[in-house]
């Protein structure tokens, strides 16, 4: 029997200030795909809970149509109503540049420091990668920079690389199959540049 083998790099892509502990809390996507019933304690104890995320979060566990209901009510919007998704997504890109120009509150980064040592006691190296968005160039925040270069973890930066062009979008921040396996490509020979520094 073949051993397991467990791979040795952790990686986190991320946009805007996605990786701050002030981000929104998204308890249907927690519930949906990255956590289970045991992970919600570690929640509460972090992070101010009310009964409706609560709620939303075991809903999510438990139902996966519940989990996808956005996507479901996105498609048929789509097909009802002409240049729904266009619209949607330029209201939501003025929605968040009016909260960027109207300053943001100081940024502190816990959750992921506590990430970072937890994977270093498991020998595990990180990575965060700043993805490219469609129109909306974000600026890294200098405590995340900071946060870098003391924990030591690689930053792969991907906010504008020349070979991804706006037709590689499927929305606002999602590549489709082509800009994907672009990405895809230029992370491989990245990834090899760094990983010939790391310890083996």
């Amino acid at each position: 029997m073949l051993g397991v083998h467990k791979p040795n790099t952790v990686f986190i892509g991320f946009a805007w200030n996605q990786l701050a502990d002030q981000s929104r809390l998204l308890p249907t996507q927690l519930g949906g795909f990255f956590c289970s019933y045991s992970d919600l304690m570690h929640f509460t104890e972090q992070t101010e809970m009310g009964s409706a995320e609560i709620g939303e979060f075991l809903t999510a566990s438990t139902f996966r149509l519940f989990t996808h209901r956005e996507a479901f009510r996105n498609k048929m919007l789509g097909i009802l109503i002409p240049h729904y998704m266009s619209a949607t997504q330029e209201i939501n890109r003025r929605m968040r540049n009016a909260g960027n120009s109207a300053g943001d509150p100081d940024l502190t980064y816990r959750e992921l420091s506590q990430v970072i040592e937890k994977m270093e006691s498991y020998n595990k190296h990180v990575v965060l990668m700043a993805m490219p968005v469609r129109d909306n160039t974000y600026e890294l925040d200098p405590e995340l920079i900071n946060l870098v270069k003391s924990e030591g973890v690689t930053l792969l930066d991907y906010r504008s690389p020349v070979f991804i062009t706006d037709n590689l979008f499927l929305d606002e921040m999602h590549l489709n199959e082509n800009g994907s396996a672009l990405l895809t490509q230029q992370l491989v020979v990245d990834f090899a540049k760094v990983r010939s520094t790391l310890p083996q």
